[in-house]
């Protein structure tokens, strides 16, 4: 799989906003003299992890000079300003066991236009649910309804199951499938938001009660997605 972002930056920022691809710092090996074995160790355990569960990570401090990595994305980037009877040299011969090059005319190494059915739909019953829940939690919100309001607030942990199940589905047809590496990201980033908006109609609900009756609570405070 082959993500094409503008530079090194970018991929790293795009990384950390997505809370999803992991970002390792791996000063502690680049630098050794500056740091204890406890840090190499702890690094080490994230690297193992980012490979066992997601399949891939970003790095920072890692001690290439930014001339070479600014050379490198420049390089990939003027292959792909070139014609395409130029880049169709670039065919692989052996597409089953090197998938990647140009065939046909099309760029395959440009991922994310494969799709999942199965997770869609899950992703489309569970934006439902939240709507509905946000319109409810409104309506609460207007006329103070509390009991109303912690029934709603109740109906999130069905959105933290949803969204974890995404979450992990994406994971594992990422593993198994490249070529849906990009779309499964998108995936694992609308199922996380849609997450979020449910712990701020728990918010809204927790601000019902507050409002009818004085008293601070937290619902929800034990699930965690």
């Amino acid at each position: 799989a082959f993500l094409l972002f503008s530079s090194m930056a970018d991929c790293v920022n795009a990384s950390k906003s997505s809370n999803i691809i992991p970002v390792i710092d791996i000063q502690a090996w680049t630098q050794p003299a500056e740091h204890s074995d406890a840090e190499r160790l702890a690094i080490a355990l994230a690297v193992d992890q980012a490979c066992r569960g997601i399949g891939f990570f970003a790095i920072q401090n890692h001690g290439v000079d930014q001339r070479v990595i600014a050379h490198a994305w420049n390089v990939t980037q003027a292959f792909f300003d070139l014609p395409l009877a130029i880049k169709l040299q670039s065919k692989t011969d052996n597409d089953k066991e090197y998938p990647y090059g140009y065939e046909n005319g099309n760029e395959k190494l440009q991922v994310g236009k494969k799709h999942d059915a199965d997770i869609e739909t899950a992703i489309a019953e569970t934006a439902l649910k939240v709507m509905d829940m946000v319109k409810e939690v409104l309506d609460a919100y207007v006329v103070l309804d509390v009991e109303r309001a912690r029934e709603i607030a109740a109906r999130d942990t069905e959105i933290d199951a949803a969204a974890k199940n995404i979450y992990e589905n994406c994971i594992e047809q990422m593993k198994q499938d490249p070529e849906i590496v990009l779309g499964g990201t998108n995936y694992m980033r609308i199922s996380t938001y849609l997450e979020r908006i449910g712990d701020y109609v728990t918010n809204i609900s927790e601000w019902i009660i507050y409002l009818d009756s004085g008293e601070v609570v937290e619902l929800n405070v034990h699930h965690k997605i």
